[in-house]
């Protein structure tokens, strides 16, 4: 999971809205039982659990960022005209 980025959390998170489409296929196809109820919650809670470890990963990693910001870097310092002695 440690290989995980803010690209894989996208995934993850448009993933998780598929409990919406399948919920309505359950009621289009007359299918609605507890029993089946119950199975789309247990596969949900697990796809969020996942989608969760991604974020914490993501966010332990910065979300792929370096920590230095570009315009911070000594490299790439802006003096807008100003010249520094």
């Amino acid at each position: 999971m440690s290989d995980q980025n803010r690209f894989d959390l996208e995934q993850n998170i448009m993933q998780c809205w598929n409990v919406v489409d399948d919920l309505n296929l359950l009621l289009e196809q007359g299918t609605v039982t507890e029993e089946n109820v119950k199975a789309v919650a247990t596969l949900y809670t697990q796809k969020f659990e996942y989608l969760w470890q991604n974020f914490e990963n993501c966010c332990a990693n910065n979300f792929g960022h370096s920590p230095e910001l570009p315009n911070e870097s000594s490299d790439s310092k802006q003096t807008y005209g100003i010249t520094e002695e």
